[in-house]
């Protein structure tokens, strides 16, 4: 399960001048550390860290650290890209509202490879992010579960997450808090398609060639769920699988 970032109390305040000036140091100390994006990532902090959560901002630059020092891109050619500079920007806000370590990591991971990855531009990095920001760690989870459609070869990503992934049956006489509960799940598949990260295919009557509805639902019923394009780019590009067995 991922490793929930706490905090000291239920309600945090925003971090007066004092302590932004001690976490700015901090950072900018070991943002220095990394020999080729360091610096401009120091100089961005200066700018947007106020009002930031000490404890999710210190995890994110070391996880974020481990993984800029081994880019080959100079200094001065990174500060040139504007849309890089964004792109950062885009992470260190997503990773002060983070909850858990595994979405610290998915974050330094997208920044990383959409920094270093010639195939994708950083305008299509930001993309991929807003769609990170807008998935929560159960989505994910739901997305990555249609990377196979052939349930005995994943098997132990599905046991590992069968709390999540364990299909909620309803009947007519079933309780309202599992009716509730069924509609929330599928609600995280319907939101995967709206966004064009999963396709669906529809069951279709062999004789008439028409779509079969479903009697309980009167929507179309559905065959299969499968991972789209997009969808396998998110997972590719946050690392998902190499997070996932890290927990």
């Amino acid at each position: 399960m991922n490793e929930i970032i706490s905090d000291k109390s239920k309600s945090v305040p925003e971090l007066n001048t004092n302590s932004t000036d001690k976490l700015v140091s901090s950072l900018k100390v070991l943002l220095g550390a990394v020999p080729v994006a360091g610096p401009l990532l120091a100089e961005i902090v200066t700018q947007i860290i106020p009002n930031q959560r000490i404890d999710r901002m210190n995890q994110y630059m070391e996880l974020l650290s481990l993984r800029l020092d081994q880019l080959n891109i100079s200094h001065e050619v990174l500060k040139s890209k504007i849309a890089a500079i964004d792109l950062i920007e885009d992470s260190f806000y997503q990773a002060a509202r983070a909850s858990t370590k595994s979405r610290l990591k998915y974050i330094a991971n997208l920044l990383a490879n959409g920094l270093s990855n010639e195939s994708i531009t950083c305008e299509e990095s930001r993309f991929v992010l807003k769609i990170l920001e807008e998935l929560s760690d159960l989505e994910l989870i739901w997305l990555r579960f249609y990377q196979d459609e052939v349930m005995d070869s994943d098997h132990e990503f599905r046991e590992k997450h069968s709390n999540v992934l364990k299909p909620v049956v309803t009947h007519l006489s079933s309780a309202e808090e599992t009716i509730e509960k069924a509609a929330i799940q599928e609600g995280y598949k319907e939101r995967l398609a709206r966004m064009n990260l999963i396709r669906i295919r529809y069951k279709v009557d062999q004789k008439t060639g028409t779509t079969v509805i479903d009697p309980y639902s009167g929507a179309p019923k559905i065959q299969t769920r499968s991972l789209s394009p997009l969808g396998r780019l998110v997972l590719k590009m946050i690392e998902f699988d190499l997070v996932d067995r890290e927990n």
